[in-house]
């Protein structure tokens, strides 16, 4: 990862821990390699070779079955150590973290003293659910064009969740869906805030509750100058690190015999929000069912996902104890749906 930097920045002095090897132990403790299923792996090869004749640029297919890596399969000069670029999938990480402070008592879900500047104003009514659903109501403009509020955000402002913070409501929060952002960031924000507001605080929350833990080997969160991450675009990590946030999710937040995230805290994260017009959306994570429709017609309806921009994908399958993941550079459509359903039809 990087940072743009404009004039000073608070990185500089931060120092990062290090990474124990964790080589012998079995996925998901430690490294050694798994032992794939046959005819899923197969199966996973057979997709990886007709996603890239078809043009899909896919560098990572990997499934987790009942707790252990039961197939993968990588693109040539892509492999298991490589970390890819998740766009947003960064913001289920960012939920994640919420879901770990909760468990260690420093947020709770329907806390309004958010951030200062909201008290004197109408703002002050959005809670964190409102900002974990979507449903703040903030007049954030999530349009990837020259003067958009997205676009100053990541590529012209040191503070990238400042442009979020001073949005007026347009919405009444609770009320509406919006995709955006800048709502991410500012999740990330309050993470940075309630860890003891700097960067190292940050950085040595991440690796001591999250990273540790869940023996992630090659995970990096990308800061802005600040030292905020950028929650909302900027996570990179291997394919087997991002089948560890799913497989935390999948086991009810418990990972390598720790609980990290307070129990019913993944029930409550993919639960519909209360919106009106799009209600398959929990805390970051896209939701199957929950809507008139299922997003993914040939998947359970108990599907959710962490999803990125060139079809970056993590899907959580709980009654199927799995979670399978994709990662390219998908420039179109990517057939979600089909593939995954193949999967499945393996397992």
């Amino acid at each position: 990862g990087c940072t743009l930097v404009f004039g000073p920045d608070n990185l500089a002095a931060i120092q990062p821990p290090p990474v124990p090897a964790n080589a012998a132990l079995p996925w998901p403790a430690g490294a050694a390699p798994g032992s794939p299923q046959p005819a899923l792996q197969q199966e996973l090869e057979s997709i990886l070779a007709a996603d890239n004749a078809a043009g899909y640029k896919t560098r990572a297919l990997l499934v987790v079955h009942q707790g252990r890596i039961a197939g993968e399969a990588y693109a040539p000069g892509i492999h298991r150590d490589t970390s890819l670029l998740g766009w947003s999938m960064g913001k289920s990480v960012t939920a994640i973290m919420l879901g770990r402070l909760e468990q260690l008592g420093l947020v709770d879900i329907a806390d309004r003293s958010l951030f200062d500047p909201w008290a004197r104003d109408e703002r002050a009514r959005i809670n964190l659910q409102h900002l974990l659903q979507m449903t703040s109501g903030l007049a954030f403009q999530e349009d990837y064009v020259p003067g958009s509020d997205s676009t100053r955000m990541l590529f012209l402002s040191a503070d990238a969740s400042q442009v979020a913070l001073e949005k007026p409501l347009a919405q009444v929060p609770g009320d509406h869906f919006y995709y955006s952002s800048g709502t991410t960031n500012l999740l990330a924000r309050l993470v940075f805030n309630r860890v003891g507001n700097s960067p190292q605080a940050m950085q040595d929350f991440f690796h001591r509750e999250l990273a540790l833990p869940l023996a992630l080997e090659h995970t990096f969160l990308e800061p802005d100058a600040t030292g905020v991450p950028v929650g909302s675009s900027y996570a990179y990590a291997s394919a087997r690190d991002w089948a560890r946030f799913g497989q935390l999710m999948v086991a009810d937040g418990v990972m390598n015999g720790r609980r990290l995230l307070s129990a019913g805290w993944v029930h409550r994260a993919v639960q519909p929000n209360g919106s009106e017009n799009e209600p398959r959306y929990g805390y970051q994570f896209w939701l199957n069912g929950g809507g008139a429709a299922l997003r993914w017609p040939s998947l359970p309806a108990g599907a959710y996902a962490m999803l990125g921009n060139r079809k970056q994908v993590v899907i959580m399958l709980p009654q199927q104890q799995a979670v399978i993941v994709r990662l390219g550079w998908s420039s179109g459509a990517y057939p979600v749906d089909a593939n995954f359903a193949r999967i499945l039809k393996v397992l």
